[in-house]
């Protein structure tokens, strides 16, 4: 008897949680961006979980979201059967999209998007290649680690990253998100700069649960912190560096504009003026003037050392010869 209630009570979960299951008739939609896009600020908050935003709102929000193209990658994830209510019952699972989420400058979550075609990301690829100029597209499998080709270039690039559709158990479910969340961290983390922007929904409805309670991420989009737009990613310190107080040598003359033709310099510099003035005339009529030497009476003419070297030199002179002959015939004349 015990074990037919037992199975009786089963039976009866299984069919009022079966009942509680509807077809999906919205999707949740998450964007971040690791830098700041001031522009969509103004989303932050504006729709909560009561109201459906249409697709040209979305549309909107999405042209904002990418027309500036500063980023090194758009990266769209499709995650088929997603719904809100495994963003609030699995939020431990989505450890990893929590984290991106957070750190983020710029986050947005639209709780109830209406449905959108299957052909959405195809259309935004081909917008964003258009008008940012991307000629580089990376197609991945979300539970295939493979299929993404690593790259190291700073080229930007739309990475297109397709998941595998939900289980609806819930036990499986939960094992999945973790596993696609892992997933997703490895992938982001080849992408060569944490500069990317990521666009996070379903494009393939499954079923949804009849009434969802909590908010996506309340702890973030809730923050207060977010209520102004700052930028939380600045790595590129633009901050002037810290350098010391100017402070002048000598007090008071930093406002002071010095000048020889100042009346008042003049006036309490006067005498050390005329002195440089006076010396710098004597300095110059003592170069211009030519010196004049000392006149002597007598002056002797100095020896050459060179000369008496060379006297030393010579032979000693012989006396003259006398011609004897013509001596004699003088005399005899006489």
């Amino acid at each position: 008897m015990l074990f037919l209630w037992s199975v009786l009570n089963l039976l009866l979960a299984v069919v009022s949680s079966a009942e509680e299951l509807v077809e999906q008739t919205h999707v949740p939609v998450l964007m971040w961006s690791h830098h700041l896009i001031p522009a969509l600020h103004k989303y932050l908050g504006k729709f909560d979980n009561s109201l459906e935003l249409p697709l040209s709102t979305l549309f909107q929000v999405v042209r904002e979201f990418t027309e500036d193209c500063e980023t090194s990658a758009f990266i769209f994830i499709n995650q088929p059967g997603l719904r809100k209510d495994d963003l609030v019952e699995y939020e431990e699972e989505f450890v990893n999209l929590e984290r991106y989420l957070r750190k983020s400058s710029t986050a947005l979550a639209f709780e109830q998007v209406e449905l959108m075609p299957d052909d959405t990301f195809e259309q935004l690829t081909e917008y964003v290649q258009e008008i940012c100029r991307i000629d580089k597209l990376l197609y991945v499998e979300g539970d295939n680690l493979e299929s993404f080709q690593p790259y190291i270039d700073i080229e930007k690039r739309i990475i297109r990253i397709e998941y595998p559709p939900l289980p609806e158990d819930p036990e499986l479910r939960g094992q999945a998100i973790l596993t696609f969340d892992s997933n997703l961290k490895k992938m982001l983390a080849q992408v060569p700069s944490p500069a990317h922007r990521v666009i996070y929904t379903s494009l393939e409805p499954n079923t949804d649960v009849l009434e969802s309670t909590g908010r996506i991420f309340q702890h973030i989009f809730q923050d207060k912190d977010r209520e102004i737009p700052i930028e939380r990613n600045n790595h590129h310190l633009d901050i002037p560096p810290q350098f010391n107080d100017y402070k002048p040598k000598f007090e008071g003359m930093t406002g002071e504009y010095l000048s020889i033709f100042d009346a008042d310099f003049i006036q309490e510099n006067k005498q050390l003026l005329i002195a440089i003035t006076t010396s710098l005339f004597g300095f110059l009529i003592l170069q211009l003037v030519p010196s004049r030497s000392p006149t002597t009476t007598g002056t002797t003419k100095d020896k050459n050392p060179a000369e008496d070297i060379k006297i030393a030199d010579k032979k000693p002179l012989e006396p003259p010869k006398i011609n004897l002959e013509t001596s004699d015939e003088t005399d005899s004349s006489n």
